[in-house]
């Protein structure tokens, strides 16, 4: 068995949500001797792919004869592999292209019950959705190198002591950047720094300048980061903030579980979310209130739930969901066969 899997926003654009979720799938992948390919050249069995933009990849591997799997609902803040959009009320809706894909796909892959009951709700009607947690590499985030950690305090220019508040999101949602200047506001002691994309991709040197200048002086907006950077960042963070408000939060959540990070969020999880109030974070209905516990958690004030977390991370580590994929695979394989 031999599986595609794709997901190509472009070099300049390859270094966010979706790239860490393929970079998962691949290495799922391998632990359970598994192989994967890069082009459909290469004669794989399955297509797996996750993003909607995809869609051409889907019918040529269609017209191959090939089975199509679809991962839907992991990187709802890249905006390269999201399949949500908002509309004018701010709610949530299905991509058109993104219906299109869903409802060819002969398999979807969903992070959690309450994503799926979502496809449902927003009218999908392909009976093969199937729930797989995204996954996480434990090892990338092990606090082991004192080098590897500091990374990001160099990158900024932060004395180490420095305690760190990271974000991560769409610059197209204005709602987003005001709940996380306010927060920062209110927790005027610890550094907030916030990654993430536009539409378009990458935001643009004078769209960040703006944002910052307008911004508190401990809040900063940047570009999204490099990986080695991001991971330094994660394991350096105090606290990892999440706007549970906006899109549930499955794959980054779970690499502050494994890199022990403590998190705070606003809004409330969704069912089947790793993020759990009160046992692996701590969730806030008013930004004042998610700011006041970033501080009190900071000066040791509001008790960690990092050890659970980092046990809900290990419950949903590479190999385990390898195996899940492997299943899953040659469930539709089998079913071509007969």
């Amino acid at each position: 068995m031999k599986v595609l899997v794709y997901f190509n926003p472009g070099r300049r654009n390859d270094c966010f949500q979706g790239t860490r979720l393929r970079k998962n799938i691949k290495g799922s992948l391998e632990l359970n001797a598994i192989s994967w390919v890069e082009s459909l050249f290469a004669f794989p069995d399955i297509v797996h792919l996750l993003s909607p933009d995809d869609e051409t990849k889907a019918h040529d591997a269609k017209e191959d004869n090939l089975k199509v799997v679809v991962s839907c609902g992991y990187c709802e803040a890249d905006s390269f592999a999201r399949y949500f959009n908002k509309d004018a009320d701010g709610l949530l809706i299905l991509k058109s292209k993104a219906e299109r894909i869903l409802e060819g796909a002969d398999l979807i892959f969903v992070p959690a019950q309450s994503f799926k009951d979502l496809l449902i709700a927003a009218g999908i009607k392909n009976p093969h959705i199937r729930i797989v947690s995204p996954g996480v590499n434990i090892s990338r985030f092990e606090k082991g190198s004192k080098v590897e950690a500091s990374v990001f305090y160099r990158y900024m220019r932060l004395p180490e002591e420095t305690k760190l508040v990271i974000g991560v999101g769409n610059y197209d949602d204005e709602g987003e950047i005001a709940s996380f200047r306010q927060i920062a506001e209110v927790a005027p002691n610890e550094r907030f720094y916030f990654f993430g994309e536009t539409k378009s991709g990458r935001p643009l040197a004078p769209f960040l300048k703006k944002l910052n200048h307008d911004s508190p002086n401990n809040c900063r907006f940047l570009d999204v980061l490099e990986d080695d950077v991001f991971r330094s960042a994660m394991m350096s963070a105090s606290v990892y903030f999440t706007n549970l408000t906006l899109r549930p939060d499955y794959l980054t959540s779970l690499e502050a579980m494994a890199a022990k990070t403590q998190i705070i969020a606003l809004g409330k999880a969704m069912e089947g979310d790793p993020i759990v109030d009160k046992k692996t974070a701590y969730c806030y209905d008013k930004e004042e209130k998610v700011g006041k516990a970033i501080e009190s958690y900071c000066y040791g004030k509001l008790t960690p739930t990092i050890i659970e977390g980092y046990k809900t991370a290990k419950s949903n580590t590479l190999a385990i969901v390898g195996s899940q994929l492997k299943a899953y695979y040659e469930s539709i394989l089998k079913d071509s066969e007969e």
